[in-house]
């Protein structure tokens, strides 16, 4: 938290008191399509994964940020970025997943991580 707003020891004391903690498992699904989200959520550790299914149900890591650089960056550019943004992820996550949240198929990701090993 700290890193992202500084908060005096009095807020911080307020805050604490407003927030209430919840574990996760792994996989276990938050929130579901339709629902309202009525809370803030703050991710500790651990990874989350936003995603949508199309009518054929296949799955695609859907990030905002990551649909507006879809369409503006090339496939090597947005891998580039993930690598110097956050490489740990390729250890971490499926490939799969990776790739669809880079709006390629797991063998351009496999392409591409191999050139970036040559």
């Amino acid at each position: 938290m700290d890193k992202y707003v500084s908060l005096n020891q009095i807020e911080w004391t307020l805050f604490k008191s407003k927030i209430k903690i919840n574990h996760h498992k792994k996989g276990e699904i938050i929130h579901y399509a339709g629902d309202v989200c009525t809370k803030l959520m703050f991710i500790n550790y651990g990874i989350i994964r936003a995603y949508i299914i199309d009518i054929n149900g296949k799955d695609y890591t859907w990030n905002h940020n990551a649909t507006i650089d879809r369409l503006t960056k090339t496939a090597k550019d947005r891998f580039d970025d993930l690598i110097n943004e956050a490489p740990y992820l390729l250890e971490k996550v499926p490939q799969y997943h990776i790739a669809t949240y880079l709006g390629i198929t797991p063998q351009s990701l496999s392409r591409l991580k191999n050139l970036n090993i040559s």
